[in-house]
């Protein structure tokens, strides 16, 4: 078993902070990753799909609020039509990322965190897995990269917190 490092300013493995695309400078954070390829992003744009693009934003977004992790893994793995498209699509954009952080920072391993990841079928991880070898340089070494899921499920957020709260006291 390792550590996590996250390094000097404590952001480092925060990846849905990576930029998939040019920032717009009126609205930096719309190219983050996490804006495209996370539970909220994928529920949002199948729930737009589902009630199609002239629905109330207001309905989109509580539609949205009702696709939980468990319902898109569920949802994916019975080969809904609008999750596949919107779910493969986010994770080929997660594999670039990742792919260009291993690439950058010759990380051979990466453990993917958070509710969706972990309710995520078998056949996304492996697809991420895949791309990511696909993408990632040198070839030789790419072939190499593993990656696994974290077990925290629905108390991601509140252990991480918890664990940043406890380092922080023993700090002081």
């Amino acid at each position: 078993a390792g550590r996590i490092d996250t390094g000097p300013l404590g952001t480092a493995g925060e990846i849905g902070q990576f930029h998939i695309t040019t920032p717009d400078p009126a609205s930096p954070r719309a190219s983050w990753l996490e804006r495209h390829a996370s539970r909220a992003a994928i529920a949002h744009a199948v729930a737009r799909d589902e009630l199609g693009e002239f629905a109330d934003n207001a309905d989109v977004e509580q539609h949205a609020r009702s696709i939980t992790a468990s319902v898109l893994a569920s949802r994916y793995a019975s080969g809904h039509p609008s999750t596949v498209a919107q779910a493969d699509s986010a994770a080929d954009m997660l594999a670039t990322a990742i792919a260009s952080v291993c690439t950058v920072l010759g990380v051979p391993h990466v453990v993917l965190g958070g509710g969706l990841a972990e309710h995520m079928p078998d056949a996304g991880v492996d697809r991420i897995t895949s791309c990511t070898k696909a993408l990632a340089h040198p070839p030789a070494r790419a072939a190499a990269f593993t990656l696994s899921r974290t077990a925290l499920c629905p108390r991601a957020g509140l252990t991480g917190a918890a664990l940043l709260a406890i380092e922080l006291a023993e700090t002081v």
